[in-house]
């Protein structure tokens, strides 16, 4: 210790402190002297400090994370979130993410909501708190590219919050601008007649761009479609979109008539409930107004890494390099490093070793690193969990050495505490060779019958076993890539 006749304040290019309120805690009181120190002694304990935190945290295997992320984002049924606010929730949670259009309110959010009703969706964007598109498409090259028929039932699609689309789609460098709409992209007629009636008369219903465009019902639908499959279209409510993939309506609508007849009855449409249809992007030079609101030019580079860093922590609880091939549109992770790390030193988030087998630093929130220790200390109760491979919990493959199954609104999987043990892709089935005989028809059954989202609880039983002694067919995907050695997980 060094006496106080002996200590030398440093100046301030040595790294000292100059002002010595900077230093004094309750100096109106006078209780406590002004303290100083070295800035390059404060970095090393405060180095020290981070260091010796994340030696603290006892890491858990790949499964344990899964089953923390199916209670995250409410896929079990205690953790389910319920009515409209619920929905809100969810979608703040999955924002960013294009999904298979026929997924969502089919698959991911009954998933995750429960009794989910499509008038929650429809309430939240005709309020304007949700919106929807394409946020990323694919870059086309302009000479290429031919019209499209209009919309699939597989095209994908984000919902996202209205108040979170500037840094949502924010015009990045790479990689993320080879999903621009190029300004030479080639539409339909009927596409390029509806695109710049929007672009001049502003949003519009479906009655008056039927009446204006003089297009048949059959050519605004598919010339509608071709501009929500190439992110150029949006509308108010969710239901225009629903209409569009809905092929019972689509059947039943008078497709082949151009015009109302004259008579006594008059019938409500549908797609009326769809609000108004406008554009949210640009189809060339001349901009076009938006009613999803105007980018914020003054939204700065750092500014949107870190609202993508706090979104995908609100998305997966534990933060990794490898998680990012679920993420078309997020930033590249050298970026969201440089924020991680920042966020670290200031004490909001943790770093440190929380997953065994991945490789490459971590980040995560307190909240949860303790769940994540609750359920390494909690006995698997035996779930079996049926998903949509289109659903954004499909990790196999990504944090596993399983091979990759497509994300296929089609392809079904069923997870058994964390792990993978059945998938039904192109209507074969493939079961996992530690899968016990006896719980294999359970896992057949919700790949033939089961609704995403189904589970049940197998109980005072462990539903795998090490070694099979009848072969199993092979699954025929992808190649495998290898798997760093696990570390020690469950202390």
């Amino acid at each position: 210790e060094v006496p106080s006749t002996e200590f030398r304040v440093p100046s301030e290019d040595e790294g000292g402190l100059t002002d010595p309120q900077l230093g004094t805690r309750n100096s109106e009181l006078g209780t406590v002297p002004p303290e100083w120190c070295h800035r390059r002694l404060l970095a090393r304990i405060h180095r020290l400090t981070i260091e010796g935190l994340r030696r603290a945290i006892e890491p858990v295997d790949v499964s344990t994370f899964w089953r923390y992320l199916a209670r995250r984002q409410g896929i079990t049924g205690v953790d389910k979130r319920a009515g409209s606010n619920g929905l809100f929730e969810v979608i703040a949670m999955l924002q960013g993410l294009d999904v298979p259009a026929i997924a969502w309110e089919r698959d991911v959010l009954p998933a995750r909501v429960e009794n989910y009703r499509p008038e929650w969706l429809d309430e939240l964007c005709l309020g304007g708190e949700i919106a929807w598109g394409r946020l990323y498409p694919p870059r086309v090259d302009p000479e290429k590219s031919r019209p499209m028929s209009g919309v699939t039932r597989v095209v994908p699609i984000s919902l996202f919050l209205r108040g979170d689309l500037p840094w949502l789609d924010e015009k990045m460098e790479v990689p993320s601008s080879e999903f621009r709409v190029p300004s030479g992209l080639q539409l339909s007629s009927s596409a390029e007649d509806l695109s710049a009636l929007l672009r001049t008369r502003g949003a519009m219903f479906l009655a008056d761009l039927l009446r204006d465009s003089r297009l048949l019902p059959a050519h605004l639908e598919d010339g509608l479609g071709e501009l929500v499959s190439r992110g150029l279209v949006t509308a108010d409510g969710f239901a225009g979109l629903r209409q569009l993939l809905s092929d019972a309506n689509r059947d039943s609508s008078p497709r082949g008539a151009s015009r109302r007849r004259p008579g006594l009855l008059r019938q409500r449409g549908s797609i009326g409930s769809a609000g108004r249809w406008s554009l949210w992007r640009e189809t060339s030079a001349i901009e076009a107004p938006s009613e999803l609101g105007t980018r914020n030019s003054e939204l700065s580079r750092p500014e949107v890494v870190e609202q993508w860093a706090w979104q995908l922590l609100r998305r997966w609880g534990v933060m990794f390099k490898d998680l990012l091939a679920r993420e078309s549109g997020a930033p590249s992770w050298w970026e969201l490093l440089q924020v991680y790390r920042r966020l670290e030193a200031r004490g909001e988030i943790r770093g440190g070793r929380f997953i065994s087998g991945v490789a490459g630093e971590q980040f995560s929130m307190s909240e949860s690193i303790r769940q994540l220790r609750l359920l390494r200390d909690t006995e698997p109760q035996g779930e079996l969990i049926l998903l949509s491979a289109a659903d954004p919990l499909n990790l196999v493959g990504i944090l596993d050495d399983q091979p990759r199954v497509p994300s296929v609104a089609s392809h079904r999987m069923v997870y058994l505490d964390g792990r993978c043990v059945g998938t039904l892709i192109a209507d074969e089935k493939w079961l996992a060779p530690s899968l016990k005989d006896e719980f294999q028809s359970l896992v057949v059954e919700l790949l033939e019958r089961g609704r995403p989202g189904n589970h049940s609880a197998i109980r005072n039983e462990s539903a795998t076993k090490e070694h099979r002694t009848t072969p199993t067919r092979p699954r025929a995907t992808a190649h495998t890539r290898p798997r760093s050695p696990q570390a020690s997980a469950d202390g």
